[in-house]
Order: structure tokens, then C-alpha cells, then sequence
């Protein structure tokens, strides 16, 4: 069993039970071309996290699965966002994200799916941009010139603001409190 968080998919296979509809094709189509960033997204119920484990098993790239809460992180078959990188809880403050010592398995990352996008935070997705930036690949790209693959439902749970701090520092540096709202993007 391949421990690493970083998964390489030796031999695509699609699962007989799933139906490939025009939708899954055009997604498909644009983690094939490398679009930078790619938001999926669906009404409840509709299938997002099995289309996450059926495009892990079509992908030829190094990738790694993350999602906000650790629930979420086992249903998609990844870690939490804040287990990968290291972040500590609470507003992400990017003066403490720094160069890693040992970075090889962010050089080496492709793709990074993130599931549940609706309850990312946006100065999470700063975080996520500006640790990649340091970590990652290429430092003159967004997220480190690593592929995003954003899934989620805006209409199901938020980002949570959790005290009267966070909603002043959002209201002060933010749009909204949502992924979209994030200066990286």
C-alpha cells in the first residue's frame, strides 16, 4: 500500500458502473490540457467525490488529495489541508509559511485536488498559493505552477468564521469569506 500522500497512477482504468456524460468529458479535457485552475461542482448527492476517485484513476500525473475537514479528507481518500501543508488552525498568516528543508515531495506534485471547496477559506487558498509558490515546482506560477481541481457545492456548507476577530480581519482584507474571494485567484 502506497503510503505517500503524493499518488502516481501507473495504468488509467474507468469504472464499468459510471457514465461518461459530456460534463465529465469536458473536465476531463481540461485537467488534460493543464488549465491551471478547474472548479467542479454539483448539487448535492450528484457524485463529486466518486468523480474525484474516477479522474485519480484516468490521470497520468503525480497528485495529492486534500479537503477542509478531516470527514471530508477521508471520503475524497486524501489528508486535511491543514495536515498537508502544515498550517496551524486560525487566519492563515503568510508571513509564518515558509521555504521547506525538505520540499521534494512538493516539487514533485502535479495536481492537487481540493474537495469541498465551498468551505475553504479565502486566505486559506492564499495560504495554499504562497506555500507552493515557496515549495512547489515553479515559483513565478499561481500554486507553485501546480494543477488545482477545486470540487464543491457553494450551495451546501461555507467557510467558517469562527469569532469577531476572523469576520473584522475578513471584512478589512477579504471580498467575502469564500475560496473565490482569495487574492490568488
Amino acid at each position: 500500500m502506497n503510503t505517500s500522500p503524493i499518488t502516481d497512477v501507473p495504468s488509467p482504468q474507468w469504472p464499468d458502473h459510471i457514465d461518461l456524460n459530456e460534463d465529465f468529458l469536458s473536465a476531463r479535457k481540461l485537467i488534460d490540457e493543464g488549465t491551471p485552475f478547474v472548479y467542479i461542482t454539483g448539487k448535492a448527492g450528484t457524485g463529486k467525490s466518486t468523480l474525484i476517485h474516477c479522474l485519480k484513476s484516468l490521470i497520468d500525473k503525480k497528485y495529492a488529495v486534500v479537503a477542509p475537514t478531516g470527514v471530508a479528507a477521508l471520503n475524497a481518500g486524501g489528508q486535511t489541508i491543514h495536515s498537508f501543508f502544515g498550517f496551524r488552525p486560525g487566519p492563515i498568516g503568510h508571513q509564518a509559511i515558509k521555504p521547506l528543508r525538505h520540499r521534494r515531495l512538493f516539487e514533485t506534485l502535479e495536481l492537487l485536488f481540493i474537495d469541498e471547496i465551498s468551505m475553504v477559506r479565502a486566505d486559506l487558498l492564499d495560504g495554499i498559493d504562497k506555500f507552493l509558490r515557496l515549495n512547489g515546482p515553479d515559483a513565478a506560477l499561481p500554486f507553485g505552477g501546480i494543477q488545482i481541481i477545486a470540487v464543491g457545492d457553494l450551495y451546501q456548507l461555507p467557510p467558517i468564521l469562527s469569532d469577531p476577530e476572523e469576520m473584522r480581519y475578513f471584512a478589512e482584507q477579504y471580498e467575502t469569506e469564500y475560496f473565490f474571494s482569495a487574492h490568488c485567484l
